[in-house]
């Protein structure tokens, strides 16, 4: 199991739909795509097949959720260590 270099946090590696990898968070969240009602928190994750989809995270069971990772670049405490200046 690949690790964050970082902080240690287990990690999976997924190639975007531009072709470049990006580490995600084990975890999987579901997303209800498109605009979010007022006071929701957006949430963006990577799908399985590389795209980018954000909106509303919601139970597996909605209706048209997207099921995805988060890029564990929003979760790691030391990823501004990793940021391209």
């Amino acid at each position: 199991m690949p690790r964050c270099r970082a902080c240690d946090a287990a990690i999976a590696w997924r190639q975007t739909t531009s072709g470049k990898r990006i580490p995600l968070d084990l975890e999987t969240l579901w997303v209800l795509p498109g605009e979010l009602p007022d006071g929701e928190k957006r949430c963006v994750v990577v799908t399985g097949d590389g795209r980018t989809v954000w909106g509303a995270q919601v139970s597996a069971d909605t209706p048209a959720a997207v099921r995805g990772q988060v890029s564990h670049w929003a979760t790691c405490p030391d990823a501004s260590r990793w940021r391209s200046r």
